[in-house]
């Protein structure tokens, strides 16, 4: 009640720190922080955004208010990152660029807070900089997940979780969530006074002006059913599940065309099996397209597909879909069911079935009245628990209280 009452007159300085920027790394923690960011510059907050960028040298641009600081060159085309040496270096690189970048830009603009994403093994050395640096510091993460059944995972997850606290330690012991529901609080128990429940949201008039369309979808729509999977072309998010349903589902339905956005390492062997299954009249591939245009498929939807076969954590692609009124197939897995209801936002489904994925399909296209169920359900929600403006409203109030509490450390 405390944080949630303050409010703070003069705003915070407000650093972003991600693996890549958002400007070309089109994923779903990559679109929170944008949407965030824009929103608290609008609000009155001077928020850096900092990330690999595509030049390959340090560059500075301001989108929306929000300057957004890039260096190093980023992989546009993602690739599952494979344990090796090389891989180690590259980060232990990434994380000296960082530092010696947010040295340089507390002694220039007075840095207030920052706020890390995600990974807390990378991060915890930047977080104790922060603190030699009096600077308050957020790790920001998605769902708490429930207890897997697998013993190994379940070790793994608690090797992560001391992470947590170590980079905790350096961080003032805060720590946030974007997720729609926490789960399980097992792992975190003696931090409970320092876990806060923000999820992330949209604000529908800057969606809106992204509906563009692109490459004549709507024209599609006119005689044919459109099924949009608005995913990486990776083994993670199951894409080559949804392609072996599609001869299914045309089976029972002729006029349907699938339509997957997005690239990656998968793209060659999807091409060649949709060759082998003789199914190209109903397939296209739009790649990775421009971020003004990402939306366009989802609005001409009938159906949105996620077949992730390992956890998602929120999936911002979902809230997305919600407002472009689409009907949700997905599987049950990590953070989805919370965001996805099932049997009242959308139908979701084993990991890994491509039979049960195409009933679904099939299902849901043979059954408008249910469509729009799902639509309406999901579009109201979306304006009652993900409004993005008064997400970012208490995001500020907590941000702002921090910076109040924040100790001076002297060494």
């Amino acid at each position: 009640n405390l944080v949630m009452s303050y409010e703070r007159k003069l705003k915070p300085s407000i650093l972003f720190i991600l693996p890549d920027s958002p400007l070309y790394r089109i994923g779903g923690f990559e679109t929170i922080t944008r949407y965030f960011a824009e929103e608290l510059a609008e609000k009155g907050c001077k928020v850096y955004v900092l990330g690999r960028g595509i030049l390959g040298v340090f560059n500075v641009k301001v989108i929306n208010k929000v300057i957004y600081l890039e260096y190093g060159r980023a992989k546009l085309e993602y690739k599952t990152p494979k344990l090796s040496l090389k891989y180690i270096l590259t980060v232990l690189k990434d994380i000296i660029e960082k530092a010696i970048l947010l040295i340089l830009l507390h002694r220039r603009k007075n840095i207030e807070i920052v706020v890390f994403y995600r990974e807390p093994y990378i991060y915890a050395p930047l977080a104790f900089l922060c603190r030699l640096l009096n600077i308050c510091t957020v790790l920001a993460y998605v769902v708490i997940r429930k207890a897997s059944s697998n013993f190994l995972v379940n070790i793994i997850r608690k090797i992560v979780f001391s992470m947590y606290s170590l980079i905790m330690i350096y961080t003032l012991k805060y720590y946030k969530t974007d997720g729609s529901v926490i789960d399980n609080l097992k792992e975190l128990r003696k931090y409970h006074n320092y876990v806060v429940y923000l999820p992330p949201g949209l604000r529908p008039e800057r969606v809106t002006k992204h509906f563009e369309d692109y490459q004549n979808i709507k024209r599609l729509r006119e005689n044919n059913y459109i099924v949009v999977c608005p995913r990486r072309l990776t083994y993670q998010k199951g894409v080559h599940v949804l392609l072996e349903a599609i001869p299914f589902v045309i089976k029972n339905i002729k006029n349907v065309i699938f339509i997957f956005v997005g690239s990656g390492e998968l793209k060659p062997y999807l091409i060649k099996r949709m060759k082998d299954l003789k199914i190209e009249n109903h397939v296209m591939f739009l790649g990775a397209i421009p971020y003004n245009k990402v939306l366009s498929p989802l609005k001409n939807a009938d159906v949105v597909v996620v077949p992730s076969l390992t956890e998602e954590d929120f999936g911002m692609i979902f809230l997305e879909a919600f407002y472009a009124g689409c009907a949700i197939v997905s599987t049950k897995l990590g953070g989805i069911p919370n965001v996805v209801i099932e049997g009242k936002g959308g139908i979701l489904v084993k990991p890994n079935d491509t039979l049960a994925l195409a009933k679904a399909i099939i299902y849901l296209l043979k059954n408008d009245s249910l469509r729009n169920i799902f639509r309406e359900f999901n579009y109201n929600r979306l304006k009652s628990e993900f409004n993005l403006s008064l997400n970012a409203d208490k995001l500020l109030r907590y941000l702002s209280y921090l910076v109040k509490k924040t100790p001076i450390h002297r060494f």
